[in-house]
Formats: C-alpha cells, sequence, structure tokens
C-alpha cells in the first residue's frame, strides 16, 4: 500500500495505490467539502465505492480510516452544494489523478519513455547485450514485458523477443492503456462484449461466455484480470 499525500488549499488530501487505483481518506475529502458525518456520508455507497483499511506510515500502524475510490470522491464532489466543491473537482481532475498516473503505480508510461530511450541499435548490434537484457527482463511483470515487446516491434524490424502472453492476465487499468482508454472505460467495453456484467452492488462479474478469458481474484475487491483475446 502507498499513501500518496497531496494539499489542497491547505488541506491534506491522503491518496492511497490499491491494486493501481487510487482511493482517498474520506475524512480528509469530508473535511473539504464541510461534511461533518462521514459515515452517514457515504453509507449509500456502493461496496466498491468505499472500504476500510488499516493505514501505515514507514512500517507503523495509525490505525484504520475508511477510504473511497476515485468514482467515490466524484459521488462526494457531486452531492456537495459548497462553493468549494467545483474547485475541488478540478482539482481532483486536473491535478491529482494526472500527478498519480505520472508518479505512482501508475507510471507506465514514464516506463514505456525509458524504455524507449535504450540504446537499441547498440543492443542489436551486439547478441551477447541483447541476450543478457532477456534474460533480464524475463523477471518483469507481464505487462511491462507486453509494453517492451511494443517498442522494440516499433523500433526495429527484428523482433528480438519471443514471449508467450497466452497464460497471462492483464487488469482493465492495464488493457485500457494499450487501446487509449480508462480502466472504466475499458469495463464498459468488456460488459458490451458480453465479457462481464455489474451485479446489483455494482461489483463486475465475468459471464460465462467472459469466464473462458478471464481470471477472477476473490479478494476484497473481487478483481478480474483478462487475457489479450478480450481486445481482438
Amino acid at each position: 500500500m502507498e499513501i500518496l499525500p497531496f494539499s489542497f488549499e491547505n488541506s491534506k488530501i491522503r491518496t492511497i495505490l490499491i491494486n493501481n487505483e487510487p482511493w482517498f481518506v474520506a475524512k480528509d475529502v469530508a473535511k473539504v467539502l464541510e461534511i461533518k458525518n462521514v459515515s452517514d456520508a457515504v453509507k449509500d455507497f456502493d461496496d466498491d465505492e468505499k472500504s476500510d483499511i488499516v493505514l501505515n506510515y514507514d512500517g507503523k500502524t495509525s490505525g484504520k480510516a475508511l477510504i473511497v475510490s476515485e468514482s467515490g470522491i466524484y459521488t462526494f464532489i457531486l452531492r456537495s452544494r459548497k462553493p468549494i466543491a467545483k474547485p475541488f473537482q478540478r482539482w481532483v481532475r486536473k491535478e491529482v489523478l494526472p500527478q498519480i498516473r505520472k508518479t505512482g503505480s501508475y507510471s507506465l508510461q514514464n516506463e514505456v519513455s525509458e524504455i524507449e530511450n535504450f540504446p537499441l541499435s547498440e543492443i542489436l548490434s551486439e547478441t551477447e547485450t541483447a541476450l543478457k537484457i532477456v534474460d533480464l527482463i524475463e523477471k518483469e511483470k507481464p505487462f511491462r514485458l507486453l509494453l517492451l515487446e511494443k517498442i522494440l516491434k516499433e523500433k526495429s524490424p527484428t523482433k528480438i523477443l519471443q514471449i508467450d502472453f497466452s497464460k497471462s492476465y492483464f487488469l482493465p487499468t492495464e488493457l485500457g492503456i494499450l487501446i487509449g482508454v480508462s480502466g472504466a472505460e475499458m469495463n464498459l467495453i468488456l460488459m458490451k462484449k458480453s465479457f462481464q456484467v455489474q451485479d446489483e452492488k455494482g461489483v463486475w462479474k465475468a459471464t460465462s461466455s467472459g469466464k473462458e478469458f478471464c481470471l477472477e481474484i476473490p479478494n476484497k475487491f473481487s478483481q478480474i484480470k483478462w487475457k489479450l483475446e478480450v481486445l481482438l
């Protein structure tokens, strides 16, 4: 769990990255929007918009906290009638979320930029160097390998990686990055393809046709990872 501190008009807003998704400490958001009873404010939120966690700073526990998802913070803002709501929404949308995507676990674009700057001409000209790199990246996560292979294909007519992704699974957020859409939009695409549906609590569930292409992770957030075939 990674805690990213932000400040809005001298009020701290703690953001937590969970499974590559930003969550916000509800108490911090409520203070900005002048909401006195946080529990009442979130009681009708969907289960995937709120959660209780234990905060840890430098390995030390600092107690439980109620957190809300990206969707949850927008629900907070849209319900508020306070003048501060609009500038707060703009700040979240234009500063906080882009910054998280650049510096937090959403730093995939930065990773792409770093890979693009590799001296590929030297790699291709020296077989020994190329083999060492392949040996190192075999230990990387499937999504990073997929990005690397994509860039190598674009940079050189010679494919120096032979990676089989047929048994790899990816989060909707990761699939979305590959085709230029958000994780939420990717979920809607999967729904339109009849691979998943939302239950009465708003939680995504794989359909009978979708189960062939997914890996369901039975954790608190009921995550689903997908094979690349769903993009075809």
